[in-house]
C-alpha cells in the first residue's frame, strides 16, 4: 500500500479561511480546495478497491469515506463507500447513500438495485420491490453499458422471485 504524507497538504490560516469559503458555496470540493493533486485521490481510490476485492470492508469503508468527504459528488466513492458499508452488514447507513445515488443519478441501475438489497435485509420487502423495478426500468438506457446492464437484469431476476414468492 501507498503510503501519503497527508501533512503537506494542511493549508495555513487565510488559505485555509477561503477554501472554506469555497467550500461553503459550493465552488469547490474539499479536494480542489485543499489543493489535494488527481494523482493522490487516485491513489486513494485504487487502495480502497484493493481493500474492497480483498473483503478488507473495515479498510475499504475508511478511504472510500475519506474520498466521499472530499469530494462528495464523486459517484464511485460513494458508490463504494456504500457498498463497504453494506458488505459490513451496516444495510441502513448504505441504504441511505444509495437512495441518495438513486435521486442524483436517475437512469442507473447500480443504486437502485443495491438499494433493493438492503431493504431485503432489513426486512422491507415492498420497498426492495419498489427497487428493484426503479432498476428494472433503466434496462434500455444501459444498452450500452453492459457493466451497468447487468444490474437491471439482476433487479429483473429479483422481481421474478417476488412473484414466486
Amino acid at each position: 500500500m501507498t503510503e501519503i504524507d497527508f501533512m503537506k497538504y494542511l493549508p495555513d490560516h487565510e488559505t485555509l479561511l477561503e477554501s472554506t469559503r469555497d467550500v461553503l458555496a459550493g465552488r469547490k470540493s474539499l479536494a480542489q480546495a485543499s489543493g489535494m493533486p488527481d494523482h493522490i485521490m487516485k491513489a486513494i481510490f485504487n487502495d480502497a478497491k484493493t481493500a474492497f476485492a480483498a473483503e478488507d470492508y473495515e479498510r475499504s469503508e475508511k478511504l472510500f469515506g475519506l474520498l466521499f468527504q472530499l469530494d462528495g459528488k464523486d459517484r464511485n466513492a460513494q458508490i463504494g463507500y456504500a457498498g463497504s458499508l453494506e458488505a459490513q452488514g451496516k444495510f441502513q447507513e448504505a441504504l441511505d447513500i444509495y437512495l441518495m445515488q438513486t435521486i442524483t443519478t436517475p437512469f442507473d441501475p447500480v443504486a437502485p438495485f443495491r438499494a433493493g438489497i438492503c431493504f431485503m435485509e432489513l426486512g422491507q420487502k415492498k420497498e426492495a420491490k419498489d427497487a428493484f423495478k426503479m432498476a428494472s426500468a433503466c434496462s434500455k438506457k444501459m444498452a450500452g453499458e453492459p457493466e451497468k446492464l447487468i444490474y437491471a437484469r439482476r433487479a429483473d431476476t429479483m422481481l421474478k422471485m417476488f412473484e414466486n414468492m
